[in-house]
């Protein structure tokens, strides 16, 4: 099954003009061994930043996989790369930060507080990452996870 695994992941790293159907379904029927493989994509991403080859696309279907998965353990690595410079984040996941971003974040949230907090405060932050990061402090509020104390600040 790993190999099957390794062969759906390889199937989707590099852009292709064909929706890859068959290999999202098996990495998401083996959710346990592509998890690694989805992480260290991510990985990639935060370390070559705007060096990554443009055809490479792994990172990008690792954010909504992880999400779709709602793998914490990979929170704070995405919380990692949206905060890099604008450029790399518009560069690396573009309209994914406005459209999605907060439903992968908030099914990602591992109950790190001060990271979300913190990212938020960090001017830096590309505007659209902190608007995401936002919503999904108002949605844990809703939920409980927050109190009105630490929503107002």
């Amino acid at each position: 099954m790993k190999d099957l695994v390794q062969k759906a992941i390889k199937d989707i790293t590099i852009r292709s003009r064909k929706f890859p159907e068959e290999p999202f379904r098996i990495i998401t029927e083996n959710q346990e061994l592509a998890i690694p493989y989805l992480d260290s994509a991510i990985e990639k991403a935060i370390s070559e930043k705007e060096d990554l080859d443009e055809d490479y696309q792994l990172h990008f279907y690792a954010l909504y996989l992880l999400g779709q998965f709602r793998e914490k353990k990979s929170f704070p690595r995405i919380m990692e790369l949206i905060s890099l410079p604008d450029e790399a984040v518009d560069f690396l996941i573009g309209d994914s930060v406005t459209t999605n971003l907060c439903d992968i974040l908030y099914n990602t949230y591992n109950g790190d507080k001060e990271l979300l907090k913190t990212s938020i405060k960090n001017k830096n932050m590309d505007d659209y990452a902190r608007s995401a990061m936002l919503k999904v402090v108002g949605q844990l509020y809703l939920d409980g996870e927050f109190g009105k104390e630490e929503l107002q600040e």
